[in-house]
C-alpha cells in the first residue's frame, strides 16, 4: 500500500486534534517509505500529518484538560519541526527540534500562540520529548538509558516501551501495532499521569 503525498503548505506540524479521549490520523509522503530509504528509523524522514486527540492536566491528574488539533510533522536526519493548527486553520503552536550533531548543541524552540494553552507549556515541551524519541527510534534498537522496549514484535519492531528521563519524573508508557507492510505502526499511544494521546496512523 502507498503512503499517501501530502503537500506541506505551511509549516510542518505533529500534534493534534485534541478533543477528548485520544486517537489520529498520520499520512507520509512516498519520498518516505521505501525500506531502503529509510535510514534504519521506525519513522524515516518525510512529511507527515495527522490529527490526534491529547489530554493535559495541570496538577490533578483527574482533571484533564482536551484539545482539538491538525497537526504536521517535518523529520530530517538532525531537524524535526513541528506544527499544530486548529481546525479553523489557526497556527496554535510551533516546534523547532535542532538535534544534537558532532558540530552543533541541541536547540529546542516552542512557540505557543494561542493564549489559554501557554499554561500547559511545560506538559507540551514533556510530551514532545517522548514524541522526539519515537520519531528517532531505530527500527531495531533495543533500549538506552531513558527507553526500555518492554516487547517486540517477531520481526524486532516495538510493540511497547517505557520511557522515564529520570527517576524524579513519572514514566511514560508508549504502545504501537498494527504494522503495515512497510514497517510502520498504524497506531501508537503514550499515556503518563499529565497528558495522554493516541495515533492512528492512515496510510492509502
Amino acid at each position: 500500500m502507498k503512503l499517501k503525498i501530502i503537500p506541506l503548505a505551511m509549516c510542518f506540524p505533529l500534534l493534534f486534534l485534541f478533543s477528548g479521549c485520544a486517537s489520529s490520523r498520520l499520512s507520509a509522503s512516498n519520498d518516505a517509505a521505501p525500506s531502503a530509504s529509510r535510514g534504519g528509523l521506525l519513522f524515516p524522514p518525510g512529511n507527515y500529518q495527522h490529527q490526534v486527540q491529547l489530554k493535559f492536566n495541570r496538577d490533578d491528574p483527574q482533571k484533564m484538560k482536551s484539545y482539538h488539533l491538525i497537526g504536521y510533522v517535518k523529520i530530517e536526519p538532525n531537524f524535526i519541526q513541528t506544527v499544530g493548527i486548529s481546525p479553523l486553520g489557526f497556527s496554535v503552536f510551533k516546534i523547532q527540534d535542532h538535534l544534537k550533531t558532532e558540530q552543533n548543541p541541541a536547540h529546542l524552540q516552542v512557540e505557543i500562540f494561542l493564549d489559554p494553552l501557554k499554561k500547559f507549556q511545560d506538559k507540551i515541551e514533556a510530551y514532545y520529548q517522548v514524541l522526539r524519541k519515537v520519531l528517532t527510534l531505530s527500527t531495531h534498537q533495543t533500549e538506552d538509558d531513558s527507553l526500555h522496549w518492554d516487547e517486540s514484535t517477531p520481526e524486532g519492531y516495538p510493540l511497547k516501551m517505557t520511557y522515564q528521563e529520570n527517576s524524579a519524573e513519572a514514566s511514560t508508557l508508549l504502545s504501537m501495532s498494527d504494522y503495515d507492510a512497510q514497517h510502520i505502526p498504524r497506531k501508537l499511544k503514550l499515556e503518563n499521569p499529565h497528558f495522554e494521546v493516541i495515533i492512528e496512523v492512515s496510510h492509502d
